[in-house]
């Protein structure tokens, strides 16, 4: 009997690897995903940006416009490709509005900081926000916003 049990333990822990596998290999896929979603959205945006800002359109206005346009983009690349999200629609983008929400005005506060008020570039404040906004939107998002096999619960 005792040897059944070893038996089972050492299966159930060569099981438990294989899913701790499973789940890194499929965090890094998750997490290239959304580098090559981010990457391209943000160089993109950050040149229209930089573009705007060179024609003398305030950055504050510029940032708004953009968020919307990246928020668009985005959320649906993520949730389709990214994370391969099967929840609901309506409960994902209230969560992803709301992120964005509290990044928009972080943005925000910090170019009127550096930018306004310590007259420091628009070009790099906004490079420095936005590299440093990148894990946190991702664990976020992974976790919250597009949880895998979890019910949903605000």
């Amino acid at each position: 009997m005792k040897k059944d049990k070893n038996f089972f333990a050492f299966k159930s822990f060569l099981s438990m690897r294989s899913i701790r596998k499973t789940n890194l290999v499929n965090l890094v896929v998750q997490a290239l995903r959304f580098g090559i979603v981010g990457l391209a959205s943000n160089v993109l945006l950050y040149m229209l940006y930089l573009m705007l800002v060179n024609l003398g359109v305030d950055s504050k206005i510029v940032v708004t416009v953009l968020y919307v346009i990246g928020l668009s983009i985005t959320f649906f690349f993520n949730k389709r490709w990214s994370f391969s999200h099967q929840g609901e629609w309506d409960i994902s983008i209230k969560r992803y509005l709301l992120l964005y929400g509290c990044l928009y005005l972080t943005n925000i506060a910090v170019l009127w900081l550096f930018v306004d008020l310590l007259a420091l570039s628009p070009a790099i404040i906004q490079a420095f926000v936005v590299l440093s906004f990148i894990p946190v939107v991702f664990l976020v998002q992974r976790y919250w916003v597009f949880p895998q096999g979890t019910r949903y619960g605000l």
